[in-house]
């Protein structure tokens, strides 16, 4: 084999190994932010999510504690009522400061 032809195919073995590195170099950094960017997105969806079961808890514990706000006009005297109620808006309030936190991200 002549010798220009063992240059020439040295030269496109070491053209393509330099392109095959460029290549998977630029795929790496591509990965790493496709990465980042997938993790950004779930974790998004994760607090839109919490957001949301927070949202439904709260509405739910209101009108709890509407109805138990009602019960207490018929039964003012009885305890367990009342101790309910406490709870319940103890827990409107804690709902409310993380769901307020979450806002102030």
């Amino acid at each position: 084999m002549p010798k220009w032809l063992e240059t020439a195919k040295g030269i496109c073995a070491l053209t393509a190994a330099i392109f095959g590195a460029i290549v998977y170099f630029a795929s790496a950094e591509d990965l790493k932010r496709v990465e980042k960017q997938t993790v950004q997105t779930f974790v998004q969806f994760a607090e839109s999510m919490d957001g949301r079961i927070d949202q439904q808890q709260l509405d739910s514990l209101n009108i709890q504690k509407y109805r138990l706000r009602e019960e207490l006009r018929k039964k003012p005297n009885d305890s367990l009522v009342k101790e309910d109620y406490e709870a319940i808006k103890t827990d409107i309030v804690i709902i409310q400061k993380r769901m307020d936190k979450r806002k102030d991200k």
